[in-house]
């Protein structure tokens, strides 16, 4: 009796290419890091601590409010699972969702920064 191999699933060939996708995003952005931080390092330290004081809402506040609202939205949908909401006739489940939950989390976070800044 000859056996014959079966082709992997799908699911698995879908497991490999999202782990090579975020390998490769995660190396793009650690090259950008590394430029960013290369380029910060040629700033004099006196016209840098002006730059922040001046702009630091924008230079520091905006790529925390991004972070810290994906981990928000990212945080619920890992305890709840796919999104689902009802709100003044605006119905949105699955991706849909969690993007408006994102902009209005990151725009809350926005205005908070701006208000204490």
């Amino acid at each position: 009796m000859s056996q014959i191999n079966p082709s992997p699933p799908v699911q698995s060939r879908l497991d490999w290419l999202g782990r090579i996708a975020f390998g490769g995003l995660a190396v793009v952005g650690l090259v950008v890091l590394w430029r960013i931080w290369r380029l910060i390092a040629k700033v004099p330290a006196a016209e840098l601590a002006a730059l922040i004081e001046r702009h630091g809402a924008a230079l520091i506040g905006v790529p925390a409010a991004t972070a810290l609202a994906l981990f928000l939205i990212g945080i619920v949908r890992a305890i709840d699972g796919p999104i689902e909401f009802d709100v003044l006739g605006l119905q949105a489940k699955g991706a849909g969702a969690a993007i408006i939950l994102w902009i209005t989390a990151f725009v809350a976070i926005e205005l908070s920064i701006r208000a204490v800044w």
